[in-house]
């Protein structure tokens, strides 16, 4: 599982791609705005369910972007890493990540 931020036909999106046997890509729009702000994303595991959720600068609510069946024994390592096609002028800061228990608003049952 992967989520972040992508650049695609002229626009930011807010993207997760899953690859479980084959990957498959999924993104929300960001408003022009998220440009610069700090976009925090948070992925919450129950069961054989992941929840990807992201929020844009200190907004209150986490916007839902995916919720995705994986493996409950499939391991999941977390970390920061960036990429440009074309190597040049990209500057990304990442922030301190964190690791817990899923949030349980997330999860209610």
């Amino acid at each position: 599982l992967k989520t972040g931020v992508e650049h695609a036909d002229g626009s930011l999106w807010a993207s997760v791609v899953v690859t479980n046997g084959m990957s498959d890509w999924s993104v929300a729009p960001l408003p022009e705005a998220a440009s610069d702000r700090a976009l925090t994303f948070r992925a919450s595991r129950k069961g054989d369910a992941v929840t990807v959720r992201y929020r844009i600068g200190d907004e209150p609510d986490w916007r839902l972007l995916r919720v995705a069946y994986l493996p409950p024994e499939a391991r999941l390592d977390a970390g920061p890493m960036c990429c440009s096609p074309t190597r040049e002028g990209l500057s990304v800061r990442f922030a301190p990540g964190r690791v817990g228990p899923p949030d349980a608003s997330l999860h209610e049952e």
